[in-house]
């Protein structure tokens, strides 16, 4: 790997680790405020609302990481041409692909992880959010009977 290419991934990796707390941050807090008269309206406890949050912290994750791959790669090639650091690099003889590949390959390799962590951890965390959300907010049974379909014996 050429000096320039680690050059590009040390300014890309900060990027991505701030942008991707960020996105988390958003997520988290839209699902709250979402959810917070529910919430509200049942008396749940603050212990249990950080449990809430802390069983989709994984589904965030799953969210944010295309967002901030896409949002580091583009700030970073946007800063260094910022800096006119690119002209410098391409009146080298660098070619685009050649100092992008780095960054590629990263989010190809994020890719595959995410997949990974999708399957053996996001799954087994959203049933448990799902299970201590119904507990908490004990949904009520609907005693609307505008839905309320009647069949006979016969099936009709």
């Amino acid at each position: 790997m050429k000096i320039i290419q680690r050059y590009v991934l040390q300014l890309f990796f900060p990027v991505f680790t701030v942008a991707l707390l960020f996105f988390i941050l958003l997520l988290e807090l839209a699902d709250l405020f979402s959810n917070l008269a529910q919430y509200l309206q049942n008396g749940v406890k603050f212990i249990d609302l950080l449990r809430v949050m802390y069983f989709y912290l994984p589904k965030c994750v799953s969210f944010a990481m295309p967002l901030s791959v896409l949002f580091a790669a583009s700030y970073t090639m946007g800063n260094m041409y910022a800096k006119n650091e690119l002209t410098s690099i391409f009146a080298s003889g660098m070619p685009l692909a050649v100092l992008v590949a780095p960054l590629v390959l990263c989010g190809f390799l994020l890719s595959i992880g995410m997949f990974y962590f999708e399957d053996r951890i996001l799954i087994r965390f959203q049933r448990q959010k799902i299970a201590l959300v119904n507990e908490l907010l004990e949904p009520q049974q609907n005693l609307n009977s505008s839905d309320l379909v009647i069949l006979s014996e016969s099936g009709k």
